[in-house]
This record gives structure tokens, C-alpha cells and sequence, in this order.
């Protein structure tokens, strides 16, 4: 799995700053219903806490039609560069 985070093309010095992580991980679904309602309350907790009651809400009507995917990170590796 990567993400990458902040980029930057720094076209006068012909080069790019970033910032980025690669992780191996074992991937788990069919997850047990009570580990996959929590997993949607962590993403309302993070993304929308002022709502969060109409979220878990949507989440109880959506729930049969959503898949959570667990990851269980193995091994990471990250790097960035900066430039000024």
C-alpha cells in the first residue's frame, strides 16, 4: 500500500519535493460485523465528529453494502525530500 503525502514540482531546479510511505500488509476482509461498525465510527470520529450521530446512522443503513478492509501493516518504509 503507498500514500503520498505533499508534492511539490520545483520546475527552476528541475526537480520535485514529496514525501511518501510504502507499507507491506496483510489484507483481511469479511470481518466480524461489530469490527467493521467500529472501523466506520474511526472514519467518523476522524472525518466528520460534529456529525457523528447522523453519520453512524447512515453507516447502520449502508452497512449490509459496505466492505471494510483491515490492513495489518508487516513492514514499512517512508522518505521525503525537501528542497528550498
Amino acid at each position: 500500500f503507498c500514500f503520498v503525502g505533499h508534492t511539490q514540482v520545483i520546475s527552476n531546479k528541475f526537480s520535485t519535493a514529496y514525501e511518501s510511505i510504502v507499507l507491506n500488509c496483510l489484507a483481511f476482509t469479511n470481518l466480524p460485523e461489530v469490527e467493521r461498525m467500529k472501523g466506520l465510527e474511526l472514519l467518523l470520529d476522524k472525518y466528520s465528529p460534529s456529525d457523528k450521530e447522523k453519520g453512524m446512522q447512515y453507516a447502520k443503513n449502508s452497512f449490509e453494502r459496505t466492505e471494510i478492509i483491515r490492513l495489518d501493516i508487516t513492514r514499512w518504509s517512508g522518505k521525503c525530500k525537501r528542497i528550498m
